[in-house]
């Protein structure tokens, strides 16, 4: 078995390049040639012998290729849920997104009242009684599958009491009371 012989590694973007090298028996850390964004990139690499009487000249071609595909955004939605008090309240209260590996992104978010309608930066609102109100909302990033979902925003009825402390009256042939507040 021959050892390494001692020659020169060529690496790059294209067959037979030769704008980097190092020597042989050293690994080459191609990070700075691989991708960052979404796509394809094939690196290639080819060793050539110093000594070229003992070793044939012919360069030996090997590469890799380096794909980036997009990440996966889970997003949590909140939606409203409180108890009718007459005013308009956004549909989702808070919406946060995190990637797949945990890590806390910003996506754009835009939302609907209907799944297949018109969506806005603006969250739609509610604000009278409802069992349930269906709030879309889509969240988008680059390198990241855009993802989207919905959440049921909830008014329930108000509640009232009647007050009137107990009067009492002394006859006297026409109708006595007070009138009762609400």
């Amino acid at each position: 078995t021959l050892a390494q012989p001692a020659g020169t590694i060529y690496y790059g973007a294209s067959k037979g390049s030769t704008s980097n090298s190092i020597p042989a028996g050293t690994a080459a850390n191609l990070t700075s040639m691989g991708r960052k964004d979404v796509g394809t990139t094939t690196i290639y690499a080819f060793f050539r012998p110093t000594d070229t009487d003992n070793y044939n000249d012919s360069a030996q071609t090997a590469s890799t290729t380096v794909v980036v595909s997009n990440g996966t955004l889970t997003v949590t939605a909140t939606p409203y849920s409180a108890v009718y008090d007459g005013a308009a309240h956004a549909g989702i209260t808070s919406i946060s997104a995190k990637n797949q590996s945990g890590t806390a992104v910003t996506p754009k978010y835009t939302y609907s009242a209907s799944e297949s309608g018109t969506y806005s930066s603006t969250i739609p609102t509610v604000q009278n009684v409802t069992s349930g109100t269906k709030i879309y909302w889509k969240a988008t990033l680059t390198g990241y599958n855009d993802a989207s979902g919905s959440v049921v925003a909830k008014v329930t009825n108000a509640s009232f009491t009647v007050k009137e402390p107990d009067q009492s009256y002394v006859y006297n042939g026409s109708a006595q009371g007070k009138a009762i507040t609400v």
